[in-house]
C-alpha cells in the first residue's frame, strides 16, 4: 500500500523539531507576538491587537533573558509596522484575504509555507526570538527553520496565590532546564484541597441539580476558540450547549467574568431546554461534587477542573498545549511560578553551564489556609 506525501509529512510532524543551543550564534533578542492577529471590535484593524503584551515582555522579562544570554541590543516586532507594506499586510495580500478577524483565525494555526518563507525569511537571523502567545503557524515556522524561540503565556491555572507563565521553547536544553524548575502538579492539587475545603463549609445553600453539566462560558473573540480555520462562534456554542441539554438533566452555564455581552449570552442561554444561568464562583462550582461533567468549547478552566477531581473535557478538537505528557508531540509551556522574572532563573535556562537547577520560589498553599478556610476573623 503507498503512502502519500501528505501523510509522510503528518507522521514526521507529530515528533518535536529542536535545536541544540551550542549550534546558535545570537546577536539580539526580537521581542514579538501573534504577528497576524486581527480584533474585529478594534476601530484600527491595521495595528495589531497584541502590542501591548509586546511593550509588557519588553519591559518584564526582555533584560533580563538578554543579560543572561549576554547580548546587548533587544528589538520588537509587532508585525504592523509599514502599515501597506508590513509582514502581516504582506501575507494576507498573498493569500488574497481581507484584513479582519475571519483571516487572522484562517492563518492562525497553519500557512503555506512557501508563503511564510517569502516574507518571513532573513527576519530572524542571528535573534532569539521571545515571543507571547506564538500562534502555531508561526511556531511550525521557527522549529522548520530552526530558529530559536521561547514562547510565553500566562498559564490556565489561576487559583493559586498568583498567576504564573507558562514557558516553552524548540531549544533543547533550554528546555530540560525549564522542566526542572517547573511547578510541581502535586501544589495545584494542594490547593485546590485546600480551595475545595473553603467550598465545603461555605456553599450550604441550595446546590445544583446532581449528575447535571457544567459548562464554562469564554469570550467572543480569543485564540482558544480558533479551530480548522475558523472561530468557533455563539452558533457553536448554542449548538454545544443543546448536545448536552440532551444528556444532561440540567446544565448550567457559568459565564466568564470578563465577558462583555452577558445580556446576549443570557438570552442565548434562556431559549435552550434544560440549560440555566448560573452566577457561582468559579473554584466554588469545581469543588461542590453535583457535576457529571465540566466542559466548555475550549476554556482554561477545563485544564483547572482536573486538579479539584472533576470529569472534564473540552467539546472543540483543540490541542491542549498545556498537556505535559505531550511534549514529545508538540510544544507545551511548562509552568514557571515567579521565578520566571529573575535574572537567576534565567542564567541557570540560558547558560551551558553544568548549573541545572536552581532553588526555587514556590507558594506555600497551606500558608494562612486555616484562616481562608474558616472564613470567620477574630481579633487582628
Amino acid at each position: 500500500m503507498e503512502t502519500s506525501t501528505n501523510e509522510v509529512i503528518s507522521e514526521v510532524k507529530k515528533l518535536r523539531q529542536y535545536v541544540s543551543s551550542k549550534k546558535l550564534k545570537i546577536e539580539s533578542i526580537l521581542v514579538t507576538s501573534d504577528i497576524f492577529r486581527i480584533d474585529d471590535r478594534s476601530s484600527n484593524q491595521f495595528e495589531n491587537p497584541q502590542r501591548v503584551n509586546v511593550d509588557w515582555i519588553y519591559k518584564l522579562i526582555a533584560p533580563v533573558v538578554c543579560s543572561a544570554i549576554g547580548v546587548s541590543r533587544i528589538e520588537k516586532l509587532y508585525g504592523d509596522e509599514g502599515g501597506f507594506n508590513s509582514l502581516r499586510w504582506k501575507i494576507f495580500s498573498m493569500l488574497e484575504l481581507p484584513i479582519e478577524g475571519a483571516s487572522w483565525a484562517s492563518v492562525y494555526d497553519a500557512v503555506e509555507p512557501e508563503v511564510l518563507s517569502s516574507v518571513l525569511d532573513g527576519k530572524f537571523d542571528k535573534k532569539l526570538v521571545l515571543g507571547f502567545e506564538l500562534s502555531p503557524s508561526l511556531i511550525q515556522y521557527f522549529e522548520d527553520n530552526e530558529i530559536p524561540y521561547i514562547d510565553l503565556t500566562i498559564h490556565p491555572v489561576r487559583f493559586l496565590p498568583d498567576y504564573m507563565f507558562g514557558i516553552r521553547t524548540n531549544v533543547s536544553e533550554w528546555e530540560n532546564k525549564i522542566k526542572s524548575q517547573s511547578l510541581p502538579e502535586s501544589l495545584m492539587y494542594d490547593f485546590a484541597r485546600v480551595s475545595s475545603a473553603r467550598t465545603a463549609r461555605i456553599m450550604r445553600g441550595k446546590l445544583p441539580v446532581e449528575e447535571s453539566a457544567l459548562f464554562l462560558g469564554q469570550l467572543t473573540v480569543d485564540a482558544s476558540l480558533i479551530s480548522n480555520g475558523s472561530m468557533m462562534d455563539d452558533e457553536y456554542l448554542a449548538e454545544s450547549l443543546m448536545r448536552l441539554s440532551s444528556a444532561y438533566p440540567k446544565v448550567y452555564f457559568k459565564s466568564h467574568p470578563h465577558c462583555k455581552n452577558q445580556n446576549e449570552r443570557k438570552k442565548l442561554v434562556s431559549k435552550i431546554k434544560n440549560c440555566e444561568w448560573i452566577d457561582v464562583n468559579i473554584y466554588d462550582a469545581l469543588a461542590c461534587e453535583q457535576f457529571s461533567l465540566v466542559t466548555a468549547i475550549s476554556s482554561g478552566g477545563v485544564i483547572e477542573a482536573k486538579y479539584f477531581g472533576c470529569n472534564a473535557s473540552w467539546m472543540s478538537d483543540k490541542k491542549n498545549v498545556f498537556d505535559l505528557s505531550k511534549e514529545s508531540e508538540m510544544s507545551v509551556y511548562w509552568p514557571i511560578y515567579n521565578d520566571s522574572m529573575k535574572s537567576e532563573f534565567w542564567g541557570c535556562v540560558l547558560n551551558d553551564s553544568s548549573l541545572v537547577h536552581i532553588a526555587r520560589d514556590l507558594p506555600n498553599p497551606f500558608e494562612g489556609a486555616l484562616k481562608f478556610n474558616i472564613n470567620m476573623k477574630w481579633g487582628r
